[in-house]
């Protein structure tokens, strides 16, 4: 799956990209605020990004510094990654007393480390 990532507003600035988390694969899109506006019905300034889990779809609202939709994509993939880990259960596990440090921990380090492994995600953060 090509993934079309905006670099900015200008015509052919698009660059396709490749992001796997865990079992499913995500196209990233930096959206101005209008599309934001249009698809989410809120105001774009209240929408740093949000994560399209039936079309496996990321969306960073470009009109953000370059550090906000740094730090807006790696809250999006840990969504991503919580999504894929089963969060649920584990909230589940620690109702019943298990230890929430060592599951997270448990639960995020193999993607976390699949993650890294598998995407070159140091491109991934330059170019948002």
């Amino acid at each position: 799956m090509n993934i079309v990532f905006s670099l900015g507003f200008e015509e052919g600035a698009r660059k396709n990209m490749n992001l796997k988390v865990g079992t499913r694969c995500y196209s990233i899109q930096q959206w101005s605020e209008e599309q934001i506006e249009a698809m989410t019905g809120r105001d774009a300034s209240e929408v740093c990004g949000f994560t399209d889990y039936y079309q496996s779809k990321i969306v960073v609202n470009g009109s953000m510094a370059k550090d906000v939709r740094e730090e807006t994509l790696m809250h999006e993939i840990l969504h991503t990654m919580l999504d894929n880990s089963g969060i649920e259960e584990v909230s589940r596990q620690v109702k019943e007393g298990a230890n929430l440090s060592e599951l997270v921990a448990t639960i995020l380090a193999p993607r976390l480390h699949a993650l890294l492994k598998e995407n070159k995600l140091e491109n991934i953060i330059e170019s948002i």
